[in-house]
């Protein structure tokens, strides 16, 4: 009887250990796939998703910035109403862009500080791009 305990206890003890051996890999597993999300292998290429509809001309200001010294740029968007507008300058903030509406002239001014390297304009053509899909507005200008 002793010898049949001894064993009861010994496959509980394995039981036991395989259980916490199982728990260890699984809560490894989901540690690596909580690290891959938030910091991603950074050999792989940055790529944008550029709205098909966007604006040529706002593109072309855009990246006519391209290796300029860092001054303040303003972008002038045109919107249907006080609404779309809100929408606009919503989006924009999100984004942590400055903006500004005249309700007169139907317009939204965005002001950008940013660099003016390649990374940091195509990021900025993106955001714009789909700020002004968002918000059904068209670019009108770019101005210092």
């Amino acid at each position: 009887m002793k010898f049949l305990k001894w064993i009861l206890a010994l496959a509980a003890v394995a039981g036991a250990g395989v259980a916490v051996t199982q728990k260890v890999k699984k809560e490894k597993e989901k540690k690596d796939e909580l690290d891959e999300f938030l910091v991603p292998n950074q050999d792989e290429p940055i790529v944008y998703d550029v709205p098909t509809r966007g604006d040529d001309k706002m593109k072309e200001a855009i990246h006519s910035l391209e290796n300029h010294e860092p001054q303040t740029k303003y972008f002038t968007f045109t919107v249907a109403d006080a609404d779309h507008a809100h929408t606009f300058q919503k989006a924009a903030a999100e984004l942590e862009l400055s903006s500004s509406y005249d309700s007169e002239k139907q317009e939204v001014e965005i002001e950008y500080n940013g660099n003016f390297d390649d990374d940091d304009l195509n990021l900025l053509q993106v955001q714009l791009s789909e700020i002004s899909l968002q918000a059904d507005a068209t670019f009108k200008e770019m101005h210092d």
